[in-house]
C-alpha cells in the first residue's frame, strides 16, 4: 500500500502517453530509481521512479491488486503539520459547512485570477479552511449552484497544506489536485452514512 511517485522526462511522454491512464494498475520494468527531492511531493516516499524509453508496462487486471487512490489526512494531523514540510500534498474528505465568496486575486506570476474560500467539517466536528483556485474553483461554484437538499461533501487530493498568520488552511495544487462532489467512490458513501 505505499505510495511512489514517478516521472516521465518530455522526450518519452509521447511513448507512454496511450500506456497509462490514472487509476489503473500497472506491472512495470526498467525504469530509473533516484531521490525524490522535487519542490513539491505527491507522496512522502524518499525515492522516485524515472521512465524511460526502454521501461516496460504492462495493463493488469483490477482483481491482481487492491488500489485506493487516496490516503486521507485527518484534520487534526493537518493542522499539527505547523512548521514540517509544507510541501507534501495531501488527500482529505469533510462537509462542506460554509463559503465565502469569489475573490479576485493576483498570482505571483502577475497574472489576474479568482479563489473561493470554503469552510469543511470532518466527523468530529474540527474544521479547516479549503481555498481553491484555477479549474477547482470553478468545479465548486457549479456544484454549489445546484438546488440540492444533501450536504455537500469534498473528496480532495493532492492538496498543500497552507499556513499564514498561524492559521492552517488546505489549498489545491494547480496542476495535481483533484475535487470531487458528493460522489459514489466508497469513502464517499462511508463518510456520509
Amino acid at each position: 500500500g505505499d505510495r511512489i511517485y514517478y516521472s516521465i522526462p518530455k522526450a518519452n511522454i509521447v511513448v507512454f502517453k496511450t500506456l497509462i491512464r490514472e487509476n489503473e494498475i500497472y506491472s512495470m520494468k526498467n525504469f530509473i530509481v533516484q531521490g525524490n527531492n522535487k519542490l513539491v511531493k505527491t507522496t512522502g516516499h524518499k525515492y522516485k521512479l524515472s521512465f524511460y524509453m526502454k521501461t516496460c508496462v504492462s495493463h493488469l487486471s483490477s482483481d491482481t491488486f487492491i488500489l485506493n487512490p487516496f490516503s486521507f489526512v485527518q484534520f487534526p494531523e493537518i493542522e499539527a503539520m505547523v512548521g514540517m514540510n509544507r510541501n507534501h500534498l495531501l488527500d482529505f474528505i469533510g462537509q462542506v459547512v460554509g463559503k465565502e465568496d469569489t475573490q479576485a486575486m493576483v498570482t505571483k506570476f502577475g497574472q489576474q485570477s479568482k479563489y473561493i474560500a470554503l469552510y469543511m467539517e470532518d466527523l468530529e466536528q474540527n474544521r479547516i479552511k479549503c481555498t481553491l483556485f484555477g479549474e477547482s474553483m470553478g468545479k465548486v461554484i457549479s456544484f454549489m449552484d445546484k438546488p440540492e437538499n444533501e450536504p455537500v461533501i469534498l473528496v480532495a487530493q493532492l492538496f498543500k497544506p497552507h499556513f499564514y498568520l498561524n492559521e492552517v488552511s488546505v489549498q489545491n495544487s494547480l496542476y495535481a489536485s483533484r475535487v470531487f462532489f458528493n460522489t459514489d467512490i466508497a469513502d464517499f458513501v462511508s463518510f456520509k452514512n
